[in-house]
């Protein structure tokens, strides 16, 4: 943040590009609260250098975090037991979606239903923001 309380012209407005709000949140914590340690550094250029590695998987994951809830809000209703009905189902679908999302790139992992390529194609489809939506109950 600058002087006047705003993010213009700071380094954090200049470096995020999160399309959330808690990658907003989360980033915001890893320029301010840099780490120290070489192997969490490591780590993270390690994880940097994987998803540079593979080019589809940030545009594709940049869409399918565009339709995701504020989860790390939402959840924190559920652990305080504060939360409506439709906002935990729709907590439990995002994780589904998620697990499942994730598997089409990872060595295939035990789960039932449709194969990795049927997800595979879900996924790509421009209106996959619609399979975690949930109608109001």
């Amino acid at each position: 943040m600058n002087n006047e309380g705003t993010e213009e012209g700071s380094l954090l407005k200049l470096l995020n590009r999160c399309v959330t709000p808690f990658g907003k949140r989360l980033f915001r914590i890893w320029l301010c609260l840099p780490l120290k340690e070489i192997s969490a550094i490591n780590a993270r250029q390690d994880a940097v250098q994987d998803i540079l590695s593979h080019p589809t998987y940030e545009s594709t994951f940049t869409e399918v975090a565009k339709g995701l809830p504020d989860l790390e809000r939402i959840v924190s209703r559920v652990h305080a037991k504060n939360c409506k009905i439709k906002d935990f189902l729709n907590v439990l679908k995002v994780f589904l979606f998620l697990y499942l999302w994730l598997s089409c790139f990872t060595p295939p992992l035990r789960h039932s239903g449709s194969s990795t390529r049927e997800w595979q194609s879900l996924l790509t489809n421009r209106k996959f923001s619609k399979v975690i939506q949930l109608p109001d109950y």
